[in-house]
């Protein structure tokens, strides 16, 4: 689910975040799902009860 992969900056083994070849399975703390979602916003949702 948090997965490069699925991420609004993920392009085709690229990121318009982070340099390098990034692997559709790897992920970061800059994962966004949707347009106007925040960075790191993810974290309140994987945490809450």
């Amino acid at each position: 689910l948090y997965d490069c992969a699925n991420c609004e900056f993920y392009k085709q083994r690229t990121c318009e975040i982070v340099e390098g070849n990034i692997a559709p399975a790897a992920w970061c703390g800059f994962w966004v799902s949707r347009v106007g979602d925040k960075p790191l916003s993810w974290v309140k949702e994987a945490v809450s009860p």
